[in-house]
């Protein structure tokens, strides 16, 4: 399948697959967002930029991929 990314603000982007409505689209976005714990992103952001500041680099990619392990589904199904 084939996906196109769509802007949700000036720094994220969502891969959405090709050939949806808008609304399609939109639900897509929707249930790709609506698990997300924005508090705990937050927090592990402000972790990883304390490690950062104390010299320790920590990859963003390591910490999205255990916020994704640590979601409700972590296979884009809706619960």
């Amino acid at each position: 399948m084939d996906y196109k990314n769509i802007p949700i603000s000036e720094s994220v982007s969502i891969p959405v697959p090709v050939g949806l409505t808008p609304d399609e689209e939109a639900n897509f976005i929707a249930g790709r967002i609506a698990f997300v714990n924005f508090e705990e992103l937050e927090a592990k952001i402000r972790e990883a930029l304390q490690q950062l500041d104390e010299g320790k680099l920590v990859s963003l990619r390591s910490v999205l991929e255990e916020i994704e392990r640590e979601s409700p589904t972590n296979d884009g199904s809706h619960a």
